[in-house]
């Protein structure tokens, strides 16, 4: 029988959401029906909401949850089982449907990114759901579908950072923290962190960060390349993160990737971890002058199936912690308040929605 349930909706046109009941049917075909715990508010919803495109959405990409009902054919998850949803697929052919919801007016509600995680419960196909062990599953857990996700893998699957690199992370949001808890457990060395907000960089420590670097106050590219000044060859980062992606923050990043030698070593690597704006770039003549590499991670492992149990172990086991990673919690009826807050960078790490 149909799920009665709430969901934050943005209306056609409009930068504002709205929480309405709809009633969700009976999960069909490779269809898991998920009662989430906690949700997450990610930068990148700020793009879709201010894009006010002419159809109306469900927005949300990471969640934590229970598994209340399957439909026919799933074999990934079970009902009772607490699961990490995130965006990323996992390997296989999903069900030819697009996530959403009918509201009360008939009007269908969709996705782009194929599930919706803003609401009482998630609808979506069996590929996004991720089997999770019971002791860590709570609303906290909501990040690890994304936050913890993108900035973790991108340091230990994208960059494969290897023991006593130098690492500077540009970001201490939640992506960026769970980026230096990565460099931390990978053994990196020194673990820079770069924000304009002197909280966001007080809590950096905790997860990992050797030094710190407001970039509102002092010339960050000086400051990087006094910490990571090298006895053997020029002064710079072999890594460098940005989980930003602004061009002002692309164009200082990787000014303090550490350049190469000509005729006997590779410069330093920029990963653009963040969401760039379309037109946002890297100098080619920097790179190509300073024999330094850059790449992208949108931290997308091979299975996300094996990936994120993986996460789950390091909250576990102390590498990451969630409770001080998630600083903002909000109750569904409050998503506009959320959504201005991240705007305005009143979130210190990441916020999540929560449901009582």
């Amino acid at each position: 029988m149909p799920t009665n349930a709430q969901v934050a909706v943005l209306r056609a046109g409009s930068d504002h959401l709205s929480v309405e009941d709809v009633e969700l049917p009976d999960p069909g075909p490779g269809q898991v029906l998920v009662r989430n715990l906690g949700a997450g508010v990610c930068h990148s919803q700020l793009h879709e909401i201010r894009a006010q495109r002419d159809q109306t959405y469900l927005l949300g990409h990471e969640a934590c949850g229970i598994v209340v009902s399957v439909g026919p054919d799933v074999r990934l998850v079970a009902p009772g089982d607490a699961v990490s949803v995130s965006w990323v697929p996992r390997p296989g052919a999903g069900t030819p449907w697009r996530a959403g919801a009918a509201l009360a007016n008939g009007e269908y509600a969709s996705t782009d990114e194929m599930v919706f995680t803003w609401g009482t419960h998630s609808l979506i196909d069996q590929r996004y759901a991720v089997r999770i062990p019971p002791e860590i599953a709570s609303d906290v857990a909501a990040v690890l579908g994304c936050a913890v996700l993108t900035g973790a893998s991108a340091v230990v699957r994208t960059a494969k950072v290897e023991p006593g690199a130098s690492v500077v992370i540009w970001g201490a949001g939640g992506v960026g923290l769970s980026a230096i808890a990565a460099a931390r457990h990978a053994q990196a060395r020194p673990i820079v962190a770069v924000d304009v907000s002197d909280e966001k960089l007080s809590l950096a420590y905790d997860f990992g960060a050797t030094h710190t670097v407001n970039a509102a106050h002092t010339d960050p590219v000086a400051a990087l390349l006094e910490i990571t000044a090298h006895a053997d060859g020029p002064s710079g980062a072999d890594y460098v993160f940005d989980c930003v992606a602004q061009q002002s923050t692309l164009g200082t990043a990787l000014a303090a990737v550490r350049r190469g030698v000509l005729g006997s070593s590779r410069g330093g690597h920029l990963v653009i971890v963040g969401v760039p704006a379309p037109g946002v770039g890297v100098s080619a003549r920097e790179l190509l002058i300073g024999q330094k590499t850059v790449t992208a991670s949108l931290g997308v492992p091979t299975d996300i199936g094996t990936e994120i149990p993986l996460l789950a172990q390091w909250c576990e086991g102390g590498d990451i912690d969630l409770q001080a990673l998630v600083t903002n919690r909000y109750e569904l009826q409050d998503i506009n308040r959320a959504i201005s807050d991240l705007a305005g960078g009143r979130v210190r790490g990441r916020a999540i929605l929560t449901f009582p």
